[in-house]
């Protein structure tokens, strides 16, 4: 399997869409879908904002399990916890 690549972190959400890179100039990353029906009716507004803040906050999930996977056993640094802490609340869309 080859690895792939992804549009560098980190990615932020404005009016529906994930965007990276400088404001000036971002790369569209993802667009939230628009509402679809499923067996229950339309799908909550709050699941769908949930599912973007998890695709915004992708970049930094990764980067923080690849830290604490690469870091030695019960040496593993308060920073590197912590960034893993920021991006499990970006992806909840909380404060850390």
């Amino acid at each position: 399997m080859t690895e792939s690549k992804h549009t560098p972190g980190p990615w932020y959400g404005k009016a529906g869409t994930i965007y990276a890179g400088p404001a000036e100039r971002p790369t569209i990353i993802a667009r939230m879908p628009h509402p679809r029906r499923n067996g229950e009716g339309v799908i909550d507004m709050d699941e769908r904002y949930a599912d973007w803040k998890l695709i915004a906050a992708a970049p930094d999930l990764l980067e923080a399990l690849e830290e604490l996977i690469a870091a030695p056993d019960k040496k593993r640094p308060a920073e590197v916890w912590q960034a893993a802490q920021a991006a499990i609340a970006k992806a909840r869309g909380v404060e850390a």
